[in-house]
């Protein structure tokens, strides 16, 4: 695991840092460490930066701490930190950082987090209940502002139906609310679905082919898309946008992973749901018809009356 070293002043000039810092932060090239500033460089805003070294200044020493950074690409890494405050030969306090990029633990500890609160509201909510709250859980897990889930009819030619999340239907409260259109009026993320794989475009507002939101959402800057595949056939597509920073290979995976798993309990619901309304159906068919079934297990010697049946 590379181990990042970095010693800084406390306005964040940088006095020296080691090749694995150079890495962790996503240079390509060794720089000049005079010409770095962690506050403004690496710290995902200022506020936060000034906040670690007031409680630096007031501990001397902070141990396995998670911070949140960017790298140059803008991506937002979450890294475990030891900080300590040390004097130089001159007698300046200075920062002395080491580091190691845990992006990927917590990043899947918040899959499982989120996968085991989809499973748990999964039991006792409706399928059309569970779609509005994976969309939302989807939004929250890739700490996006924007998300949704569009399902696919079965040629393949039309969206049939659209799930936003809470936050975009509470920001869109006077405006008629999407839901079915014909894929040929589909954005770039179109692709998404012809190609049946993942698109995600960083810089939106740049992209020729793009169809934007409809009057009165809110403009989407950057966008992930993924589908929802079974038997060769995209069923549905779930899309966030508009997360802080850029969407990366991390978040395509973490969005496929939980789209698919919210995607096959929604069908089981569904088909649980079926399967229940079938019954009362056949129950009601047989109480107007006053017809009853019986059923006889040649194996175990079970019999089994349906309630009609005990009536008559």
């Amino acid at each position: 695991i590379p181990i990042g070293y970095v010693l800084h002043k406390l306005n964040g000039d940088v006095i020296e840092l080691n090749k694995e810092a150079y890495k962790i932060f996503g240079f390509n090239k060794i720089l000049d460490p005079g010409n770095l500033n962690i506050e403004r460089d690496i710290f995902s805003n200022s506020n936060s930066y000034k906040e670690w070294m007031q409680l630096l200044k007031y501990n001397k020493r902070l141990i396995d701490q998670k911070i949140i950074i960017r790298n140059t690409s803008g991506e937002a890494m979450i890294t475990n930190v030891n900080l300590s405050l040390i004097e130089s030969e001159d007698g300046e306090e200075i920062v002395q950082a080491i580091f190691t990029d845990v992006t990927n633990d917590q990043s899947s500890k918040r899959l499982i987090d989120h996968t085991l609160k989809l499973y748990e509201f999964a039991d006792g909510h409706s399928a059309e209940e569970l779609l509005n709250n994976g969309v939302d859980l989807a939004e929250s897990l890739l700490n996006s502002e924007m998300a949704f889930l569009h399902e696919v009819d079965a040629k393949g030619l039309a969206v049939k139906k659209t799930i936003w999340s809470t936050r975009v239907k509470n920001a869109v409260k006077n405006t008629e609310i999407l839901s079915a259109y014909p894929l040929k009026n589909a954005g770039i993320w179109l692709e998404c679905l012809t190609a049946q794989k993942p698109v995600r475009f960083n810089n939106y507002i740049t992209e020729a082919d793009k169809k934007g939101m409809p009057k009165g959402y809110v403009p989407v800057e950057r966008i992930l898309a993924v589908p929802i595949s079974e038997a060769g056939r995209v069923k549905a597509i779930a899309v966030v946008a508009n997360k802080k920073f850029v969407y990366n290979d991390l978040d395509t995976e973490q969005l496929s992973a939980f789209a698919h798993v919210w995607w096959a309990n929604v069908e089981r619901k569904r088909q649980q749901e079926q399967e229940q309304f079938n019954q009362q159906l056949l129950t009601l068919s047989q109480k107007l018809a006053k017809l009853g079934t019986w059923s006889y297990n040649l194996k175990t010697g079970k019999l089994s009356w349906t309630d009609e049946l005990y009536q008559i």
